[in-house]
């Protein structure tokens, strides 16, 4: 009987201590894409808000769900296309012809620290 009430407090213990890492557990920070079209940025967007963006006419991207894909382009190969869908910080969808690059960043980084040529 002894050993059932032990088993009985570890197991609440063991709850509660649960418990509190899912609700103590840290925030992830929305996601923001960054766009840029011939070296200069085009535009930061984020991931949380459901949006079409169109770019010159030439690309259109789809924010849906927390990720963001690209469901047209005039380029001849359409490699941008079928690259899929990103959401992780480091992924990118890039189009050469047309010399866009979409890539995710976390947080509220507007600054641009350096860029390679």
């Amino acid at each position: 009987m002894k050993n059932r009430k032990y088993d009985i407090y570890v197991l609440t213990v063991l709850l509660i201590v649960a418990a509190a890492c899912f609700l103590l557990r840290p925030q992830s920070k929305s996601n923001i894409i960054k766009i840029t079209l011939n070296k200069e940025v085009y535009g930061y967007y984020d991931l949380n808000k459901n949006q079409t963006i169109h770019i010159n006419k030439e690309n259109t991207l789809k924010i849906e769900n927390h990720k963001i894909r690209m469901i047209s382009a005039t380029c001849p190969d359409h490699l941008c296309i079928k690259q899929g869908t990103i959401n992780k910080k480091g992924q990118s969808i890039i189009c050469l012809p047309h010399k866009l690059i979409v890539e995710v960043v976390s947080g509220g980084e507007n600054k641009q620290d350096d860029q390679a040529y």
